[in-house]
């Protein structure tokens, strides 16, 4: 794990302590910014915005646009889209989409897959072939290009209505993922 990350899980800590005994932003961002320095101010601001705030698929697509995700998400970042029932989409490696928030799941997709979401028994599951809620992992496919013109290797086609964002790993292109609400799933049932 890196360091900026161990740090970000020392911050996350630190402030979910505090707002277990106050609910005043104001003085939660002071603390947590006495107790880390202003070298870390931005991150604190940034996890503090994700602890407090309800939020949208739009607004979460946007705070994680360019994110470099060796590390993975922050606590914070998985903590606030369950809250919001929200859901980030993201590929890791080669081989798996990844779902993350609202659902918690993941699919062996190597070179690509379709999937769709199902909801069983109040739970909504990934499962492999076409429905209702249709997601594509695309492997290197549609020339999905950054700005730089490096190819993006996990994309996606989905029926859901989302938001795209941009993902890294270690610096190099990794997805364009995506955000959706759980609200705007259809129900099979």
């Amino acid at each position: 794990m890196s360091y900026f990350r161990e740090k970000a899980n020392d911050i996350e800590y630190f402030i979910e302590g505090i707002s277990s005994v106050c609910n005043d932003k104001n003085i939660i961002a002071r603390k947590t910014k006495e107790r880390f320095g202003d070298n870390y101010s931005k991150l604190i601001d940034y996890l503090l915005f994700l602890e407090t705030e309800q939020i949208n698929a739009k607004t979460l697509a946007t705070a994680l646009n360019n994110r470099d995700l060796e590390d993975g998400f922050y606590r914070f970042e998985s903590k606030c889209a369950k809250k919001n029932n929200l859901v980030i989409v993201t590929g890791y490696s080669d081989d798996l989409i990844e779902l993350d928030g609202a659902i918690k799941q993941e699919g062996s997709c190597f070179n690509g897959g379709c999937f769709h979401l199902e909801r069983h028994d109040k739970k909504w599951l990934l499962k492999n072939g076409k429905g209702l809620n249709n997601i594509s992992a695309i492997w290197y496919g549609q020339n999905k290009m950054t700005d730089d013109l490096e190819a993006i290797p996990w994309s996606y086609q989905t029926n859901i209505l989302h938001e795209s964002f941009y993902a890294t790993f270690r610096g190099e292109p990794c997805c364009e993922g995506f955000v959706f609400s759980v609200e705007d799933l259809q129900k099979n049932n």
